[in-house]
């Protein structure tokens, strides 16, 4: 999986103006394009915003992303 955390006003991180590509979809807080392979998901960061803000959590089961202190873009459980 990758994730890339577009600064805000960047044209790749301007989640309104993206369509997903290869199977992927869009919501308010980001959005991801997909193959058999591989997942790719998009966050909009605001400018500035230091790598030491972003929060990024994997386990074998969950996906936890956000910036510090704010309500995570993306977080649940993840499908087997």
């Amino acid at each position: 999986a990758v994730i890339d955390v577009s600064k805000a006003g960047d044209e790749a991180g301007d989640s309104k103006a993206q369509e997903p590509v290869d199977n992927g979809g869009v919501t308010d807080r980001y959005y991801w394009s997909q193959t058999l392979q591989d997942v790719t998901i998009y966050f909009p960061i605001p400018a500035g915003t230091r790598g030491k803000h972003i929060t990024c959590d994997f386990t074998m089961t969950t996906i936890n992303v956000g910036l510090k202190g704010k309500t995570p873009m993306l977080k649940g459980n993840l499908e087997k």
